[in-house]
């Protein structure tokens, strides 16, 4: 039987608060490929070298790595209407005089992003066709498949850093055995 405690200040709470407070946003392939926030938020980065559908990459996140049949079979996935898994944001972060330079940043999915915009840039076909041969209702059946995001509002690089590490370096890599259709 569980006892209510008469003073709340007896309870101690031994976990660690929360590293940031996200939301959950759901989400389209269209609001990544289609949308005209882009050249609102490149007038904020004059600087900045580094894009993936239009949204800044922080510095320190790794290079892009997937080859093209990674990238192929990420939007065959989609196609499928597989679970494309999440891609995290660092939301806008303005209060009303300045504007946050850690604003719209990409934490994570910058390979699955860039294979949407390459493929949305005829740089590789899939099933056969590129996407400029798509007719306008296959292209907005595309831009309709649901694509998670996850939000933050972290004002703190050093602490936008811990959630890129904590995302991207938690689990073990498959290998090539691990592959359920190799195995009988």
């Amino acid at each position: 039987m569980l006892r209510s405690h008469e003073n709340e200040s007896d309870l101690t709470c031994r976990m660690p608060s929360e590293l940031y407070h996200g939301r959950a946003l759901s989400t389209v392939l269209y609001s990544l490929i289609g949308a005209p926030l882009r050249e609102e938020i490149r007038q904020h980065y004059p600087a900045q070298t580094r894009w993936v559908c239009g949204r800044p990459l922080p510095d320190w996140q790794r290079p892009l790595l997937w080859s093209d049949a990674q990238c192929i079979r990420f939007i065959e996935s989609a196609w499928l209407g597989l679970h494309l898994g999440i891609y995290v944001i660092n939301g806008l972060l303005y209060d009303g005089q300045v504007f946050n330079p850690l604003s719209f940043l990409v934490i994570d999915g910058q390979q699955r992003l860039h294979a949407l915009e390459r493929y949305i840039h005829d740089e590789f076909p899939v099933f056969g066709h590129r996407w400029s041969a798509l007719s306008a209702v296959e292209q907005r059946r595309f831009q309709n498949i649901p694509f998670a995001c996850a939000e933050t509002s972290i004002r703190d690089d050093r602490l936008l850093r811990e959630v890129y590490d904590r995302l991207n370096f938690s689990g073990t890599p498959h290998t090539e055995q691990d592959r359920a259709s190799t195995k009988e």
